[in-house]
């Protein structure tokens, strides 16, 4: 859960992103699910991957229901989990990628 706060503190101050949830760590899971506004979310998630190495999972999460009580639908999320195979490098890794990805000029928006 430390890596998981680590990675909510620092996305939440980002402009732009969107935090599906609560944003305290009580009664949480280390799951975190982003909403790129304006932006296409499938788009950050591929960039992720392939630019960077980092497995997200886009999309509605087979729970369109959930989405639409976010706010998230029809655009879904991009989901990040943490685990104990983590560390607070990957997580910082994580949070400067997104930074990169959010400000350069190519992305496609919605």
């Amino acid at each position: 859960m430390k890596l998981t706060s680590k990675f909510i503190n620092e996305v939440s101050n980002m402009k732009d992103v969107m935090l599906a949830g609560l944003a305290d760590i009580v009664d949480r899971t280390a799951v975190v699910s982003l909403d790129f506004q304006g932006r296409d979310n499938a788009e950050i998630s591929y960039k992720l991957d392939k630019e960077y190495g980092i497995a997200t999972r886009c999309g509605l999460h087979c729970a369109p229901s959930a989405h639409k009580t976010l706010g998230t639908f029809p655009q879904g999320t991009v989901r990040f989990s943490f685990s104990h195979f983590n560390t607070i490098e990957e997580v910082k890794y994580a949070v400067d990628a997104i930074n990169k990805i959010m400000n350069s000029s190519y992305l496609l928006t919605t």
